[in-house]
């Protein structure tokens, strides 16, 4: 009798930590948009201007200025529509960018992994909007032709949890702010 009440205790207490880390968290503002962009081939290379609003949640903003790096991935995907099966992939990308705050400096400094950039603000909104500008972004060097006219470009911002510290990683899949995430925006060619 005891031994089946600790594990119904026990079960509630898992099932509990969930939706205590929902509840206690909640949404607060925190989101990543895709305002606009514009796919381009320019002599026949392809490519992307675009631009993402970011809105940190206090949660994400107190980390940062902790010393927590975030790293987010812009994912761009190239495909060709097809009638009967699933949409055929032509090209995939990750780009990779990371935010983090220098206490001495009292900097926040974005890291263009995929471009090997490094550049500094002095404060963090002007580093949200560098974050989300992707101009003149070459996403294909060779000639570039749409595979068919059913071609089409999508592109997704989300907050890589992978990469945070392990006691945070574990709380961030179980708390929304952490669960940032763009929706696919998408583009014909």
């Amino acid at each position: 009798m005891c031994q089946s009440i600790m594990g119904l205790f026990a079960a509630l207490c898992i099932a509990a930590v969930p939706a205590a880390g929902f509840a206690e968290s909640g949404r607060t503002g925190g989101m990543i948009a895709i305002d606009s962009g514009a796919p381009t081939v320019e002599g026949g290379t392809l490519v992307l201007d675009a631009r993402a609003s970011f809105n940190l949640p206090a949660v994400l903003v107190t980390a940062l200025n902790k010393g927590v790096h975030l790293f987010f991935v812009t994912e761009v995907q190239i495909l060709e529509h097809r009638r009967f099966l699933p949409d055929k992939k032509i090209i995939d990308l990750r780009l990779p960018r990371q935010l983090r705050f220098h206490a001495l400096t009292r900097k926040y400094i974005i890291d263009d992994i995929s471009a090997s950039k490094r550049t500094s603000f002095s404060s963090l909104g002007s580093a949200l909007s560098a974050l989300g500008a992707y101009e003149d972004v070459v996403l294909v060097k060779a000639r570039f032709a749409a595979a068919s006219q059913a071609a089409y470009m999508r592109m997704r911002i989300s907050l890589q949890r992978s990469r945070l510290p392990l006691p945070l990683r574990l709380k961030s899949y179980f708390s929304l702010p952490w669960a940032m995430s763009s929706d696919w925006r998408q583009w014909s060619l």
